[in-house]
């Protein structure tokens, strides 16, 4: 019994030699890499187009977070004349905390509490 190779070349058809195969590999491997840096290096000013961007812009803000271990964190958000503080964790999220804006509050007349005589 012959193998399919030995049939293959006894019909015409040419079977590749190693080194042909080798050099076509190297040769696709270097074109998947200058196509991949080229995706990393410009791909990302190219998805940041309005067209592509799939948050809308808001009155949402993420103004701060503080990771305070592995998968928990503290958040502050504003939304509108608002702020929230939102504690994050594996199991989900918690509204810890909601006050109007510092911003907002600035235009609102402070209430002045005088300090007790020493």
């Amino acid at each position: 019994m012959t193998s399919p190779l030995v049939l293959l070349s006894s019909q015409g058809a040419q079977v590749p030699s190693m080194g042909w195969l080798v050099v076509k590999t190297l040769i696709l491997l270097v074109v998947l890499g200058g196509l991949m840096y080229i995706v990393f290096r410009f791909g990302g000013s190219w998805m940041r187009l309005p067209l592509l961007r799939k948050a809308p812009s808001g009155d949402l803000v993420l103004r701060s977070t503080l990771p305070l271990e592995p998968g928990r964190a503290l958040h502050l958000v504003s939304l509108g004349d608002r702020e929230y503080l939102i504690g994050s964790s594996d199991k989900g999220l918690v509204l810890l905390s909601e006050r109007q804006r510092l911003e907002a509050a600035a235009t609102v007349e402070p209430e002045v509490q005088e300090a007790p005589p020493l």
